[in-house]
């Protein structure tokens, strides 16, 4: 019996850039240092991008379950609130 290979795994979603990015932008009170992300808007824009280019309905292997989905979402909704939020920076 031939069987198949199986096509190799996809790595899960990658957080690290944003997770990075939220350490230099948050302040210990919670509250976003929106000059210091006007100032690294690229990487704001290369997570969105990568938001984009991989989510749980396009690229289901990559988040195995709920709460990988959920976690997708959740940072995704807080990606484009602070991206809509520097395109009119300042206020």
């Amino acid at each position: 019996m031939v069987t198949q290979p199986e096509a190799p795994l996809r790595p899960l979603f990658d957080y690290g850039p944003w997770s990075s990015l939220l350490a230099d932008i948050v302040c210990g009170d919670g509250r976003v240092d929106y000059e210091v992300l006007a100032a690294e808007r690229s990487r704001l824009t290369d997570f969105v991008t990568a938001l984009g280019e991989a989510s749980p309905d396009s690229d289901p292997e990559r988040f195995p379950d709920a709460a990988a989905s959920l976690a997708y979402w959740i940072n995704a909704y807080n990606a484009f609130v602070l991206d809509a939020v520097i395109d009119e920076y300042p206020i």
